[in-house]
């Protein structure tokens, strides 16, 4: 369910999700081979989350920057190896997205994005962010775009699970 609020730049949205028998990749210790471990997916009951979202989109000029800031909250548990885990640890998102319009129609991004630790389905990870920059570039009356982008400059995305 999703409910969504908004007001000249601003929209707010708060979200729940429910999902029934919720699959997810875990792995146990192989009774056959000492250190090898089995994967494979199971069922958990359910997997509940809510969240809350704020969005400010402004133009100022050439500059159209987007803010964003939110938070999730995941209600999960589920038995492994005959011990209960709760993966409940909200984490928050912030994202600054950059658009600017140049002359001869091309357009320019710069966008950051930070994720908090938390926990996200049965992982629970470590803070990340990312810088991304492109630049496009539109050809024939907009048929053809062209775009010449960097992802994740800093290499700061790669996230890490957080032995519990």
């Amino acid at each position: 369910m999703d409910w969504n609020l908004s007001y000249s730049v601003l929209n707010f949205r708060f979200n729940y999700q429910y999902i029934k028998d919720y699959i997810y990749t875990t792995a146990e210790p192989s009774p056959l081979a000492g250190g090898a471990s089995i994967w494979y997916t199971t069922n958990a009951p359910k997997y509940q989350q809510v969240g809350a979202v704020l969005v400010c989109s402004l133009e100022v000029g050439f500059w159209h920057p987007t803010f964003t800031a939110g938070v999730y909250k995941p209600f999960f548990k589920l038995d492994y190896l005959n011990e209960p885990l709760k993966y409940n640890m909200p984490y928050g998102l912030f994202v600054c997205d950059n658009e600017f319009e140049l002359p001869k129609d091309f357009l320019f991004r710069a966008d950051i994005r930070w994720y908090t630790k938390g926990d996200r389905g049965i992982h629970r990870t470590n803070g990340s962010g990312s810088v991304d920059l492109a630049i496009q570039k539109d050809f024939f009356s907009n048929r053809l775009n062209v775009t010449l982008s960097g992802d994740d400059l800093f290499k700061s995305s790669q996230t890490k699970d957080v032995k519990k």
